[in-house]
């Protein structure tokens, strides 16, 4: 089979004149397949095959877009919060030899939205040290860091009442 030639044919069904006719809105793109081995009978059915399948392909698309998305905020993407140790919320856990404490804490986004969260240490932190914590939506905490509290966005020193 030979490739064919594509070609395309631009009608204005309402006949409307324009300033700018090559970009008029009005115009409808249609696309006529002619293979050279084919009839023009043939590729009719071809193109009324493919306008079939085209909510499948859109489908497709919304499906991947979905997937890449979900990906995307599942695994990829994450929200920093700040909070302040309190070790008067610190649980030590048994068993576990790497993380032998859980902090559950208050923490607050840069925008000074409120958020209840836990998470585990190697040691107990020093009290009252202000925290930046890195948290993806399924994993939680997965890195933090102490900050001074010149470095707290206002919103959250507004939250905490620190002045």
């Amino acid at each position: 089979m030979r490739f064919g030639v594509v070609k395309f044919r631009f009608e204005n069904p309402q006949r409307t004149h324009s300033t700018l006719p090559v970009f008029s809105f009005i115009c409808l793109a249609k696309t006529t397949i002619l293979f050279q081995s084919e009839k023009e009978g043939e590729c009719e059915e071809k193109m009324e095959d493919f306008k079939e399948r085209i909510p499948m392909i859109i489908a497709v698309i919304i499906v991947i877009g979905l997937m890449i998305g979900a990906y995307y905020f599942l695994f990829v993407h994450k929200t920093q919060y700040y909070t302040q140790i309190d070790n008067t919320k610190i649980e030590e856990l048994s068993g576990n030899e790497d993380m032998q404490y859980q902090y559950i804490l208050t923490a607050y986004t840069k925008n000074g939205k409120e958020k209840e969260i836990q998470f585990k240490t190697s040691r107990e932190l020093r009290e009252g040290a202000y925290l930046e914590l890195d948290v993806m939506s399924i994993r939680g905490v997965i890195d933090w860091r102490e900050v001074q509290q010149e470095e707290l966005p206002n919103d959250v020193k507004t939250a905490m009442n620190i002045e």
